[in-house]
């Protein structure tokens, strides 16, 4: 079930994983996001996804419904703007503390998976989700995956923009 959130996750660190400070740090334009900022926004949201199954999972409802073209999360044509709770602040972080936060998250998550009494149940338990509507409990983790790859688009636009390699 983790396996699209972990393959995403590994080459999202791979991205960064050669970058200083100053240049995860450096933003494209004044309004836009630093590759930082990317990264606390994952974070963010990750969290959140894990906060909200966490707490909401005892009111799933068990059905089998047909799954939500999760996948599409990475069109970075059609533009959302993140809810204020997931956008980051403008503070410069270091990449080692930024990464530990990602980290924490995904650890967590996966715990979350893992320790969960029946794991095949996550495919028939559902809720509400803020853009698919009603899905799944194993796409909403599939969502953070391809949200995660959204945004390592992003950070590859943003490396190219400011001519990082």
């Amino acid at each position: 079930m983790l396996n699209v959130v972990e393959d995403v996750r590994r080459d999202l660190i791979n991205e960064v994983k050669e970058l200083n400070d100053e240049q995860l740090n450096k933003k494209p334009a004044p309004e836009e996001w630093s590759i930082n900022q990317v990264l606390i926004h994952l974070y963010k949201s990750e969290m959140l996804t894990l906060t909200t199954l966490k707490e909401l999972i005892t009111e799933a409802k068990d059905q089998k419904i047909e799954d939500k073209p999760v996948e599409l999360t990475v069109d970075r044509s059609k533009k959302r703007k993140a809810p204020d709770y997931l956008k980051p602040t403008d503070e410069s972080m270091e990449k080692q503390a930024v990464l530990e936060q990602l980290e924490t998250s995904r650890k967590e998550l996966a715990s979350f998976v893992e320790n969960y009494p029946n794991q095949n149940s996550l495919h028939e338990k559902t809720l509400e989700h803020p853009v698919f509507g009603e899905m799944s409990i194993a796409q909403w983790i599939d969502c953070v995956g391809y949200h995660e790859k959204r945004h390592l688009i992003q950070i590859k636009e943003i490396k190219k923009t400011l001519s990082i390699s």
